[in-house]
């Protein structure tokens, strides 16, 4: 179900892989004595958080070739049975490492760009972004236990400005209606990151409010455009398979990586 590698700190605060006695060729030197000795015990707790962890984390193209356009479908999901509510640990960031030689074309596909700043964007009465910028869209649910384990909101993606995707986050409750949550995730190449913010619901004097952890993320892009124009364009094709690798890095410093493929000719 899922491939986990869990992180500890080396020397000087750099972080590296690891296993709890700092076999890993990313803990030598004084970084390895000090996962054999003084991080063992951090390292455990973290792999019995990480075991008790159910996660999903696929992501594929719609396309059947390499060069072609091609559609994104992205599904995650995350649920801790152990844990009060089944709340997992706090998704930091995706990172999503497409196969090599895709490419996101915002200019030449003629997207519109979304220039709107996130406090606007994250006011409910404020106009959005321009429908015309609009490249995906979505569902996606959070925990927020004790309040609810189960609030959903509808996602829609627009182009950003420098090569960004900004996704809109609008919980459906109306009690929630406020809670706009606004995230840009940025393209460099082939790699897509998405990082996730710290959400706090019912903040107020005297309460510290309860924390909302994303638990479950579905986005479609479409493919649009063609050639030069395209919005999208599949990379390499190897095996007869796109192979796409998904990098989860929860809070506590948990770090898990899923492979997605789909066929290809």
């Amino acid at each position: 179900m899922m491939a986990g590698r869990w992180h500890g700190r080396c020397a000087r605060g750099k972080l590296a892989a690891c296993d709890p006695l700092g076999r890993r060729s990313g803990c030598r030197g004084r970084c390895a004595r000090a996962a054999a000795l003084g991080v063992l015990l951090p390292l455990v707790l973290v792999s019995a958080a990480a075991a008790s962890l159910i996660q999903v984390a696929d992501v594929t193209l719609t396309a059947d070739r390499a060069g072609q356009t091609t559609g994104v479908v992205a599904v995650f999901s995350a649920r801790d049975p152990s844990a009060p509510g089944e709340k997992p640990a706090a998704i930091r960031r995706l990172v999503i490492t497409f196969p090599a030689g895709t490419r996101f074309h915002f200019a030449a596909s003629k997207v519109v760009t979304c220039r709107r700043p996130n406090a606007v964007l994250r006011d409910q009465f404020a106009p959005g972004c321009p429908p015309v910028s609009r490249i995906g869209t979505g569902t996606a649910t959070a925990n927020a236990a004790p309040i609810t384990s189960s609030l959903k909101a509808s996602v829609h993606a627009y182009a950003g400005p420098g090569e960004q995707i900004i996704l809109v986050l609008r919980p459906t409750l109306p009690a929630f209606a406020s809670q706009i949550i606004v995230i840009r995730a940025t393209v460099r190449r082939s790699v897509l990151t998405i990082p996730v913010p710290a959400v706090v619901l019912g903040r107020s004097k005297g309460f510290a409010g309860v924390s909302a952890v994303l638990t479950s993320l579905r986005l479609t892009v479409p493919a649009r455009g063609s050639g030069r124009s395209a919005l999208v364009t599949a990379g390499r094709c190897n095996a007869h398979r796109f192979t796409v690798r998904t990098r989860l890095e929860y809070a506590g410093h948990v770090t898990l990586e899923q492979v997605s493929t789909t066929a290809c000719r």
